[in-house]
C-alpha cells in the first residue's frame, strides 16, 4: 500500500474512518451509492474502495472509465495494483470484527483472517 500511495496519478479523495460493525458509511440513495461519513478524508490510491465493493472483473469498468479520461495505466498494471490492495479491507474491518468476536460472533473475524492470509 505504501508503494501505491506514492503513485500520484492514482490518488483520489477517500473515506478514511474506521468502520462500524455494520460498515454503514455507504448507503444507497435513488439507486446510487452515497458515502455519508467524510470525517477523516485523505488522498489515497483509488484501489482502496474498489476492492471493498467490486470484484476484480467489475473493477475493469472503472479502469475503462479511467482510460476514457486519459489514463495510460495498462489493464495488467491496474489489476496488479488492485490485487495488492485487496487485503486492505482486512485491516480496516479488523476492529469491528474484533468487537463482534468479543460479543460471541467469530464469523466476520474468521473471514478477515482468511482474507489477510490469502493475500
Amino acid at each position: 500500500m505504501l508503494a501505491l500511495s506514492k503513485e500520484e496519478a492514482t490518488l483520489t479523495v477517500t473515506h478514511g474512518d474506521l468502520q462500524t460493525i455494520r460498515g454503514d458509511h455507504v448507503r444507497r440513495f435513488r439507486d446510487r451509492p452515497m458515502v455519508i461519513d467524510w470525517g477523516f478524508t485523505q488522498r489515497a490510491p483509488l484501489y482502496i474502495d474498489l476492492v471493498d465493493f467490486f470484484t476484480r472483473q467489475e473493477s475493469l469498468l472503472y479502469w475503462e472509465a479511467l482510460r476514457r479520461q486519459g489514463s495510460v495505466l495498462s489493464q495488467a498494471s491496474f489489476l496488479e495494483r488492485w490485487q495488492a490492495a485487496s487485503v486492505y479491507p482486512g485491516f480496516i474491518y479488523l476492529y469491528p470484527a474484533l468487537m463482534q468476536y468479543l460479543r460471541g460472533d467469530d464469523s466476520r473475524l474468521e473471514k478477515l483472517i482468511n482474507l489477510l492470509l490469502a493475500g
